[in-house]
């Protein structure tokens, strides 16, 4: 597993990281993970620090589609 730093990831990089061993990466798009996602291009949603319930409701609106940030 790879995080890349800051979020930021492309097709570049990502063939990068497949040529030295990695299988997933995650980038910093704030949105839920479908089939046609790649796998060393997998976005993940930073979690609110403000209370559990904050990041509940963070999770709910993604969960619904709506935009999380």
């Amino acid at each position: 597993r790879l995080s890349y730093p800051h979020g930021r990831g492309d097709e570049r990089v990502a063939a990068a990281a497949a040529r030295h061993g990695f299988v997933t990466g995650f980038v910093a798009d704030a949105r839920a993970v479908t089939q046609a996602d790649d796998p060393l291009l997998l976005p993940r949603v930073e979690p609110t620090a403000a209370s559990p319930g904050a990041f509940a409701v963070q999770m709910a609106r993604l969960a619904c589609g709506q935009l999380v940030t």
